[in-house]
């Protein structure tokens, strides 16, 4: 293992109030991060992706609205313009949709959509994407398709992988069951040599699970194949477990892959995979209901060797739904961002955990993201909407999903960076800017100019902050609130 030094830092979290020692450049723990709105004209904000849709380079959200039946997308203007109106798109109406994904199926260079509904639909549909950007906003010009051959069932998840070798990507999708004790399906849908010759893709089923929450298609053993892990929140499975691949020469035989797991029986929601420790390999976030938040640490490359981690949760939040990893603070270590169901009466929905260095210590310093408002949260990626190079959390909150009373989707801005990179004020990131910075390099306390980090150093972190926009105009840079 390697674990570093323990940072200490106090740290405070009861009631409404959250407070703390700050380190880096975070607001004062117990502020909420701004908050900026991206699409609320639909109930029921669901489950949330992220893809380029136009090929801008920019992240756009696909967002499955499940109370209004809308599978809509959202494109990023970028920069500071990412704070005000984005360009909303309704794909197709698909009753009960519960997911939905960018991926290019057929080949054409342009983004298909995959969507995944439960309850009275239950069924895997594919919305082929229209011909250029022009189009995107089009409900017309989106062709959807259902995949014929997938039984009815409470589809929850689906991800797209090469899984047997052959044309384009195929479909890895995950089911939910009304009783602990009947499980559902896990499958793979393979892709036939024409994508859109919808009766050619054959279905096949893989693994069973009881209500599967996440799926994260990743090669667990270095054998150079795509496996499966499964978040899995009910029944005799429950918990997070890796189904591996048997071998594209195996895979005829449509055997059960063989499971591993990672983490003991516990009802896993929507969890993740980052290198927590430090050590090269990647490990497992787990947050779980009604009150537990984990991390399974890998031992060695095999992934079939894992141990336990608990982060303790004290304060007043919701019920855990999802948790996704990344530097949100820029001192090198992996942070945890996790989102909260039933976060009523001023408890918070969305709040950070600061790695404190040592990872496996079960205090982690919490720091407030969304405030008080919003109850019902669900995914929240962790990428960097204005391009100012810390991780923003976009979130979708569907309270109430009848009445639209939910602040739909969302993203908050990490106030870690903001536009003080334009050190000589001349609307450029450039030579001059990196005088300013050299000079002041190995200087420390708060306020000098250059320690963008806001960390007390001027220092090699600030150094990469401004190289990473070298040549720049300020404005494409993201937006600052302060």
């Amino acid at each position: 293992m390697a674990h570093g030094p323990i940072m200490t830092r106090a740290v405070c979290f009861a009631s409404l109030a959250i407070c703390a020692t700050a380190r880096g450049g975070l607001p004062p723990a117990g502020q909420a991060w701004p908050r900026h709105q991206i699409d609320n004209f639909a109930f029921g904000a669901d489950g949330l992706r992220v893809g380029d849709l136009n090929n801008d380079g920019r992240p756009d959200m696909i967002t499955a609205w499940e109370a209004s039946g809308q599978v809509r997308i959202a494109l990023n203007p970028g920069g500071c313009s990412a704070t005000g109106p984005w360009q909303i798109g309704v794909v197709a109406l698909v009753s009960y949709c519960e997911d939905s994904f960018a991926v290019d199926l057929d080949g054409d260079g342009r983004q298909d959509l995959v969507t995944c509904a439960e309850q009275g639909t239950k069924g895997v549909f594919v919305h082929w994407g229209p011909a250029h950007n022009g189009l995107l906003l089009n409900t017309g010009s989106w062709i959807t398709q259902r995949f014929p051959q997938v039984p009815q069932r409470f589809w929850m998840y689906s991800v797209a992988a090469q899984i047997d070798g052959l044309h384009g990507p195929d479909l890895f999708i995950a089911a939910k069951s009304n009783s602990a004790d009947i499980p559902v399906e896990i499958a793979y849908l393979k892709a036939p040599a024409n994508a859109r010759n919808i009766d050619e893709w054959t279905y096949h089923v893989i693994g069973l699970a009881g209500w599967t929450t996440t799926l994260i298609a990743h090669d667990m053993d270095g054998d150079g194949d795509t496996d499966l892990v499964v978040f899995d929140r009910l029944g005799e499975r429950r918990g997070v477990r890796w189904l591996e691949h048997p071998g594209e020469d195996q895979l005829i035989l449509n055997l059960p892959w063989q499971e591993h797991r990672i983490s003991s029986s516990m009802p896993a929601t929507i969890g993740s995979m980052a290198d927590i420790d430090g050590d090269g390999l990647l490990d497992v976030v787990v947050p779980v209901r009604p009150s537990g938040l984990y991390w399974c640490e890998r031992l060695d490359a095999s992934g079939t060797k894992w141990e336990e981690h608990r982060i303790q949760i004290q304060a007043a939040v919701g019920i855990p739904k999802s948790a996704s990893a990344g530097d949100i603070n820029m001192d090198g270590l992996t942070d945890i961002v996790v989102s909260f169901a039933e976060a009523t009466e001023g408890a918070r929905g969305v709040v950070l955990f600061l790695n404190p260095g040592n990872p496996i210590w079960p205090y982690w310093p919490v720091y407030d993201i969304s405030g008080p408002e919003g109850q019902k949260y669900d995914a929240i990626p962790l990428i960097d909407i204005d391009g100012d190079g810390d991780l923003d959390v976009v979130a979708t909150d569907e309270h109430d999903n009848a009445s639209g009373a939910g602040l739909g989707l969302i993203w908050y801005r990490n106030p870690v960076i903001n536009l003080s990179l334009d050190l000589d004020n001349d609307g450029w990131v450039g030579f001059g800017d990196l005088i300013v910075l050299l000079d002041y390099f190995g200087q420390h306390g708060h306020g000098l100019p250059p320690d963008f980090n806001r960390d007390g150093w001027v220092d090699f972190n600030d150094l990469n902050i401004l190289l990473g926009s070298y040549g720049l105009f300020i404005g494409s840079l993201g937006c600052s609130d302060d």
